[in-house]
């Protein structure tokens, strides 16, 4: 099993988990894509919208 993190939404405040090293996620609850960035190993940041 990959090892994962969570990370918070920016519009419902949900937080959800995301595999690790990924550049991209959705939120499940409201379905809107960020970009993620890993500024330390197994810490993700939202960095914005995703395009």
């Amino acid at each position: 099993m990959s090892e994962s993190s969570k990370v918070r939404c920016l519009n419902c405040l949900e937080r959800f988990q995301i595999q690790l090293n990924v550049k991209e996620a959705m939120c499940p609850r409201c379905k809107i894509k960020y970009r993620i960035s890993w500024p330390w190993p197994g810490q993700p940041k939202v960095r914005g919208l995703a395009k």
